[in-house]
């Protein structure tokens, strides 16, 4: 099994730090079918605890969550945080694939911050150069380099729970797949999770950078808790339904949040300017798509859209799939939370 391994029939598990959730779809006449989707809470540092008996308890949410749905498969594509994989693309002269390998190798050891004996090391080719007279032309390769100790976790749990992992990939890659697409213009993407923000810019399709922040819905939620001193239950309920309407609560959420919004809003703008400074950047940003449950926090897209000045919506995986009208509704109120999920069982369709 790698990262990148093409399989069929299987559907999309994605495991955070607060759920699990699954989505199963088939091919259609022009658009994936949608077969099956579901979720369920887990238990606060259930992901992070070296428990057997938390890693025991995930499992047993993962096979409750597919019961539950009528998942049809037995075989799984399950995404990786992105915080804890490292990714590069770097630019390689044109070789023979038979001495890719090596080569590809030979530079991580340059790229990669971890010792190469500790992660599992893959890599696909995401654009090939073109040859110039009496040159050679380059190729990029995305590198990825997750840990041993994590991967392995995710596969016990996997299997743990009475399925087959057939393939790990990143959280940004199934992300671009279900709500970007291969676009020509460079597009931001933020997925704002509970415990941490991904921020990536993605161009024709291929991740340029990703890069992360602990500042995510929880670090919301904690300063609305904090502030107002209230309960997290009912500080999480005031950023859902309030946000940053300055007219609620007389103005108080926002002044809360404002300190995590601004480590929110510094990261995505060096995001912006080391892409921008990049050597192949040639065409500037205009948009930004957020996924994750904090993407409905009211008035936030406004406030990112004033930030930057660019256009800003939120991503729906559901957009690229075929579905009964019947749950339209309850789709399009959990779009931005199965971005992940559904992108991962669009792998290969």
């Amino acid at each position: 099994m790698g990262l990148f391994s093409p399989q069929k029939q299987f559907f999309g598990l994605d495991i955070s730090g607060t759920s699990v959730k699954v989505v199963e779809l088939r091919h259609g006449p022009s658009k994936p079918q949608l077969l099956a989707y579901g979720g369920m809470t887990l238990p606060a540092g259930s992901m992070t605890s070296d428990s057997s008996v938390d890693r025991q308890n995930v499992a047993n949410a993962i096979k409750q969550t597919v019961k539950r749905a009528k998942i049809q498969s037995n075989q799984v594509v399950a995404a990786l945080p992105g915080s804890a994989v490292f990714t590069s693309i770097i630019s390689m002269p044109q070789m023979p694939k038979s001495e890719l390998a090596e080569s590809i190798r030979w530079q991580a050891k340059q790229y990669v911050p971890s010792p190469l004996d500790e992660v599992i090391l893959d890599w696909h080719i995401v654009s090939e150069g073109s040859k110039k007279d009496g040159e050679k032309g380059e190729i990029e390769v995305m590198l990825i380099a997750a840990p041993i100790n994590m991967v392995q976790k995710y596969i016990e749990i996997i299997n743990d729970s009475g399925f087959k992992p057939l393939a790990l990939e990143i959280e940004p890659l199934a992300l671009t797949r279900a709500v970007i697409g291969v676009k020509d213009e460079p597009v931001v993407l933020v997925d704002i999770g509970q415990a941490s923000t991904e921020i990536s810019i993605v161009e024709k399709g291929i991740v340029r950078l990703n890069r992360n922040t602990t500042a995510g819905g929880g670090a919301l939620t904690r300063a609305i808790s904090q502030s107002l001193g209230i309960d997290a239950n009912r500080a999480e309920q005031f950023k859902r339904d309030f946000g940053l309407k300055q007219d609620k609560l007389e103005g108080q959420i926002p002044k809360a949040v404002q300190p995590v919004l601004d480590t929110l809003f510094t990261e995505i703008r060096r995001s912006l300017e080391f892409y921008r400074d990049q050597p192949h950047t040639s065409t500037e940003i205009t948009q930004m798509v957020i996924v994750g449950g904090t993407a409905q926090m009211p008035e936030f897209l406004s406030a990112l859209s004033a930030e930057f000045g660019l256009e800003v919506k939120i991503g729906d995986p559901w957009a690229s799939v075929n579905y009964s009208a019947s749950i339209k509704d309850q789709l399009s109120e959990i779009a931005p939370s199965f971005a992940v999920t559904v992108g991962l069982a669009m792998r290969e369709l």
